[in-house]
């Protein structure tokens, strides 16, 4: 097995949502953001000439995924007819996609019982990004507000400024994601995560990206603390 290029990693922040699992393209994006994210995704992610082999580190897991399970994906609308992509399907997202349903198939425990409800044609579909890395990374992210049932981050205001400001003075090199909960009329999607590109706490504004629709979005401070839910991620030296 050998390592993916740098180009094949860095193609993970141009991947399009198909799914229900913003947590996990979204996650796969973060990482493309650091130096040991970006090191850690190529000893995790490999492939030879007929499969490519996901490495869970926080799983001890190592997982094969051939051409056959890659076709086996099922790209259906809601109501389960057949519904391609609009554009080439990223086959390392697809693959890790595959990687982590065969890991729920043998581990469903890494999927949060109130997950399994949700309605979903995948087994990866739904989980919470703090899982996700974990599983992938071996390593517990940092997070903010995640699990607790306030669906509005400015609960946890103090530890949300401080996460800002350190992410902030780490630049652009950290693997952080952002998440709404359920809620109404609010200025972002429900239940829902984004990729924490940038925060510029100087001029009071944090930029996000929604994977879904491959789209920018810049709040103001105190909008993404009312929007937003949690923040989960590493700092590149927790990488390491």
């Amino acid at each position: 097995m050998t390592p993916l290029s740098l180009n094949e990693i860095l193609s993970l922040r141009h991947t399009k949502q198909y799914f229900h699992d913003c947590y996990l393209v979204s996650s796969l994006h973060a990482l493309t953001q650091s130096e040991n994210g970006i090191k850690l995704l190529q000893k995790n992610i490999t492939k030879d000439e007929f499969a490519y082999n996901i490495l869970f580190d926080g799983a001890k897991e190592s997982i094969r995924v051939t051409d056959d399970d890659l076709r086996g994906l099922k790209f259906l609308d809601k109501y389960y007819n057949y519904k391609p992509p609009k554009e080439p399907y990223n086959p390392i997202l697809k693959a890790v996609e595959v990687a982590m349903s065969k890991l729920l198939s043998k581990y469903p425990s890494n999927k949060p019982w109130y997950c399994h409800l949700a309605k979903g044609n995948e087994k990866f579909e739904y989980n919470f990004p703090s899982k996700f890395m974990q599983l992938f990374t071996g390593k517990i992210p940092n997070s903010v507000n995640e699990k607790t049932i306030n669906m509005k981050i400015s609960s946890k205001t103090p530890e949300a400024m401080d996460l800002f400001e350190k992410i902030e003075n780490s630049g652009t090199n950290n693997s952080f994601v952002a998440g709404t909960g359920l809620r109404f009329f609010t200025k972002l999607p429900d239940i829902h995560v984004f990729v924490l590109k940038k925060v510029d706490l100087n001029a009071g504004k944090v930029h996000i990206h929604d994977s879904r629709t491959k789209q920018d979005i810049v709040l103001s401070v105190k909008d993404a603390l009312d929007n937003l839910k949690y923040i989960t991620g590493y700092f590149n030296e927790d990488l390491k």
